[in-house]
């Protein structure tokens, strides 16, 4: 019976590792999203001029895990402000692509058209220094979690005894 429950201690750790592995994964793929969304934006408006709801109509993504967003930002029956529809889509996301999503929603239809495009040029810059940090210590932070966590598992159930 001891030896079950030290397995389970070991297994626990293990899997709260590889949870917190993938997890740094979905922040990365949410980032490319969003900078995928935000070039979409940009042509949209400058070819187009298009309303930005229609604009993100016809955005298309393969991301699973980023359909609820999409579900939320574009409800139909929503008749909150830019701001406030990504921003409560925003609740859905990671901590940095919160950020971005939340600074695209408060910048879009508040200035003139040549503003506007330099500010989603530079939230498209912005976005990018993130994801290129996030993709650069991302193998690191994934080894980390993976070896670290059963590791102080182990400790724990050589505790226990």
């Amino acid at each position: 019976m001891k030896l079950f429950g030290l397995f389970l201690v070991v297994s626990s750790f293990t899997f709260t590792g590889v949870a917190l592995a993938i997890g740094s994964e979905t922040s990365i793929k949410q980032l490319r999203v969003l900078v995928e969304l935000i070039r979409h934006i940009r042509l949209g408006i400058s070819h187009t001029r298009l309303p930005i709801w229609v604009i993100l109509d016809g955005f298309e993504t393969k991301e699973r895990s980023m359909r609820s967003f999409f579900l939320l930002l574009c409800d139909k029956h929503n008749v909150d402000s830019t701001a406030a529809r990504f921003e409560r889509a925003a609740s859905l996301l990671d901590s940095d692509a919160r950020e971005i999503c939340i600074s695209l929603g408060k910048e879009l239809g508040r200035c003139p058209f040549d503003e506007e495009l330099k500010r989603l040029d530079r939230l498209e810059a912005e976005a990018m220094e993130m994801l290129s940090h996030r993709s650069a210590t991302l193998k690191r932070t994934k080894r980390i979690y993976t070896t670290v966590f059963p590791l102080v598992g182990l400790v724990v159930s050589i505790l226990m005894l």
